[in-house]
């Protein structure tokens, strides 16, 4: 093993993370918005804003207020 090795295992792994998050990243929006589609296609379209709907109460709770704070 040499320093040269090593520098390109580096770029190699830092360009193959870029990638995957990239993709991940393009997933995670897709699946929102399918969800968020679900939701309003097959419910009330202001379902999102219904506590019952969801399982942990806390949690949804917490997203509103941050939701709200980042709005105001």
């Amino acid at each position: 093993t040499n320093f040269s090795g090593i520098l390109k295992l580096y770029h190699f792994d830092s360009e193959l993370s870029h990638l995957i998050f990239s993709y991940l990243s393009q997933i995670e929006v897709t699946l929102r918005a399918r969800l968020v589609d679900a939701f309003q296609t097959t419910q009330d379209a202001l379902i999102l804003h219904d506590p019952s709907v969801f399982k942990n109460k806390q949690l949804y709770w917490k997203n509103q207020s941050s939701i709200a704070s980042e709005v105001s």
